[in-house]
Formats: structure tokens, sequence, C-alpha cells
């Protein structure tokens, strides 16, 4: 046994090593989605998180992070149902124009990386397509796309009484 087994931190046997890269695709993901009826969307980035489901028809929505408009740092959190539900049908003309759903499934991990730094975006459509894509190292979704998104919630979140 090597002295510096005696040292060396135990972790997790899922977790990756510092500077060791996974990337892979996962199975079951296409790049055709054909639905155009989000039933729920969730996007994670460094500097925010926005989520909206359907919850017994209708538009539950959860958001917190700072306001990137700001160069200060302003957080945010709210937790409400929306007046009406076509947020889904302005997000899903995004995905399409922007075409999301391609790399579908792709994952890629690199250990060893600060939090904050990729993004996450899963999607769910009432036919049980998805869309799922994830990096801890870059975004997946251009700068000005995920701002449109956030604009999105907030344009949603200021019709409904609230304000980030």
């Amino acid at each position: 046994m090597s002295i510096f087994n005696l040292f060396k931190k135990k972790t997790n046997n899922d977790a990756i090593c510092g500077g060791v890269v996974k990337d892979y695709y996962l199975d079951d993901y296409s790049d055709n989605i054909n639905s155009n009826n989000i039933t729920s969307f969730e996007y994670e980035c460094g500097d925010y998180y926005l989520k909206c489901f359907i919850d017994n028809n209708q538009l539950h929505i959860i958001s917190h992070g700072g306001n990137i408009e700001r160069s200060e740092v302003v957080k945010f959190e709210v937790d409400y149902y929306s007046k009406n539900n076509d947020l889904l049908d302005k997000l899903n003309n995004i995905i399409k124009e922007n075409e999301l759903y391609k790399n579908n499934g792709h994952i890629h991990e690199v250990g060893g990386l600060p939090p904050g730094l990729g993004d996450k975006l899963d999607i769910v459509y009432d036919s049980g397509e998805k869309i799922h894509k994830s990096s801890n190292q870059y975004p997946h979704i251009e700068d000005k796309v995920a701002l449109e998104i956030y604009n999105l919630f907030r344009d949603n979140a200021k019709e409904n009484g609230y304000n980030y």
C-alpha cells in the first residue's frame, strides 16, 4: 500500500475526478421532435433557474437566481400559477426557431470544475417526447437565446404581479 493512499479522499464511485471528461449521448433521445405541446420546461444555468409545468390544467412557474441585466447581484425567487398558459407556446417557438432539439441527449461533464459554468435543459412534451442536454463546462444554448427565454419568464412574472 502506497503512503499516498492514506491521504486519498474518499469519493462517490459515480463522481468524476478532476480533468476527466465524459462526453456521451443518452439512448432514446431523438433530434426529431414532432409535438408542439410542452408539458414541462426546465432550464438551469449559472445565473438562474427557470421551470414551468402543467399542474391541474394550470401553468406552475418556479424561477430563481440573480438578475442578469444588472451589474449588482440581485436575487429573485418566484413560485406562482400563471394567469395563462401562453408561455409554453412561446417557449416552443423559441425551441423550434433555434433548433434546440439538435444534439438531443448530449451530456458533457468535466471533473473538477466549479459549479455554474454550463447549463441544463429538460423539456417534456405531451407526446412523451423529451429534450435533454447538459454540460458543466459550456452552455448548450447561445447567450442570446438564453436571454430570450429568461425574458419570457420575466415578462410572464410581471404579467402575474411579480417583478425581477
